[in-house]
């Protein structure tokens, strides 16, 4: 095999907790943070194209998820394999969440991570809530964060919307980004200081 030849650069500007994230996941891999960028797009653009590029969906993007609750006790085997995608949720600008804090909070039983696979076993979401009660004695699902692969994380929250539903909540409460009004149709977005608060109305909605 031919070694891959470099002849262009391009500048990729980020802010402090993009290059902190970068960072953090290069010395995941033992690579430098443009090695991993490098074969990070190299992935998401140039595979993706050459087995027939966004027209063709991987069959497990329509599989539904299967959720698995973790307990305290396991958070220690599952957090290297879920880490990238909670420090990317984290990394949202004014995100005030750190990944340290998730952690400690599902420690201390405080938030519930939750895990899910396709078909195959594959990792594919993850999402962390915390039930709230509620000064009107309704209680409302608070999503910490969610995040996954491709189409994983919209499934992960539609699953988890349905567990709330399940667990006696009346609403799914999130901060979230402006643009990802037009991905959540069933939800009220209102501005907020540390980005947008979505809600969606889950009995309502049902």
């Amino acid at each position: 095999m031919r070694p891959l030849v470099f002849s262009d650069t391009i500048t990729i500007r980020t802010d402090a907790e993009l290059r902190a994230a970068i960072d953090a996941a290069a010395a995941r891999e033992a690579v430098s943070a443009s090695d991993l960028l490098r074969r990070t797009l190299r992935v998401a653009l140039l595979d993706a194209a050459r087995v027939g590029g966004s027209s063709r969906v991987d069959a497990r993007e329509t599989e539904p998820l299967h959720l698995v609750p973790i307990q305290p006790g396991e958070l220690f085997a599952i957090w290297p394999k879920i880490s990238a995608w909670v420090e990317a949720a984290c990394a949202r600008p004014r995100c005030v969440l750190r990944p340290v804090e998730v952690f400690a909070a599902c420690a201390n039983q405080e938030a519930l991570l939750i895990v899910g696979f396709d078909g195959a076993r594959a990792l594919r979401a993850v999402a962390a809530t915390s039930v709230q009660e509620m000064t009107d004695g309704t209680r409302s699902c608070w999503v910490l964060l969610v995040g996954g692969s491709g189409t994983g994380w919209s499934e992960m929250l539609a699953q988890v919307e349905a567990g709330a539903l399940r667990s006696g909540c009346s609403t799914v409460e999130f901060i979230g980004r402006a643009g990802w009004r037009r991905r959540l149709p069933g939800y009220i977005a209102t501005p907020h200081e540390a980005g947008v608060h979505y809600s969606k109305n889950l009995r309502e909605a049902a």
